[in-house]
């Protein structure tokens, strides 16, 4: 009898203690809202997937950039398709991305300067670039030439800067130009 009431305070310490919650918390990132601070606001397990058309006139190259945030750290890892007169595809490695608010070599400098090119997707419309997070895109449009190959400038250079310039050139060592 005297057993009982142990067990009584034992089942009840437990039995009632708080059991950890195993499902992700709900992201509260919006891409509409968030997508000038992207590196601060999104959550851990948050993945941007940025697409851009660097390729100008007959050039048709394009880059497939996968932005998430794990361990409190964002993370790039670019994939690059049909690069110039070769027709191949090429992952670079998985890198650190760090913002700096001082520096204005970075991804979030490069949204809000295309802010005035937003617009929502439309069917046979080339954009510059796209930016998707879950079931929310965002594309930006750059009609004029000029300011087309001065966004993608400034998009190489952020690359440039995160991906070492070996590993950006070594891609296009095979590539020979033959008139």
């Amino acid at each position: 009898m005297k057993l009982f009431p142990i067990l009584f305070v034992m089942f009840i310490f437990f039995g009632c203690s708080q059991k950890p919650n195993n499902k992700r918390q709900l992201s509260t990132f919006s891409l509409e809202r968030d997508i000038y601070r992207f590196s601060e606001k999104m959550n851990n397990g948050d993945t941007l997937y940025l697409t851009a058309s660097i390729g100008a006139c007959f050039d048709y190259t394009i880059e497939y950039n996968t932005i998430f945030k794990k361990n409190d750290s964002v993370f790039i890892q670019s994939r690059l398709e049909n690069l110039p007169l070769a027709n191949t595809t090429k992952t670079l490695p998985q890198k650190l991305y760090t913002y700096n608010q001082r520096d204005t070599l970075n991804f979030e400098n490069l949204f809000y300067s295309l802010r005035n090119n937003i617009t929502r997707p439309k069917k046979n419309e080339h954009n510059t670039f796209q930016v998707i997070f879950n079931k929310d895109t965002i594309e930006f449009v750059c009609k004029n030439l000029m300011v087309h190959l001065i966004k993608t400038d400034y998009y190489k250079r952020i690359n440039m800067r995160i991906y070492s310039h070996e590993e950006i050139i070594n891609l296009f060592e095979k590539v020979v130009y033959k008139p």
